[in-house]
């Protein structure tokens, strides 16, 4: 990659310009994301002061409304320790793509 992120010596050293090119981005994302959110929360907020609960499209983007619900979940913590042989007998495994994190600690 341009020479931004080489294996050396058994490590990867990354180039500062690409370290803070990749932490502008994040703070561009966090930004976006917390911009998001604070649009949605007022969007749904005077949707449902004025009881409009339906999906509409404008402007090349769909709304959809979803009203409040409760989730019914299985305890697999309580099950697994109370009825192991059941937990055991109905696990699933699945496979999982490899992948990377980058976490920045400014």
């Amino acid at each position: 990659m341009n020479n931004l992120i080489e294996y050396k010596n058994n490590k990867v050293e990354i180039a500062e310009e690409a370290v803070k090119k990749l932490r502008k981005l994040e703070e561009k994302r966090l930004e976006a994301e917390l911009a998001m959110k604070t649009f949605k929360e007022e969007l749904l907020e005077l949707m449902e002061q004025n009881d409009f609960k339906e999906s509409f499209e404008v402007k090349g983007m769909k709304v959809t409304y979803k009203k409040a619900s409760q989730r019914t979940s299985l305890d697999s913590k309580k099950i697994k320790e109370e009825l192991p042989d059941i937990y055991d007998k109905y696990l699933k495994t699945s496979d999982v793509k490899s992948s990377i994190s980058i976490e920045f600690l400014w």
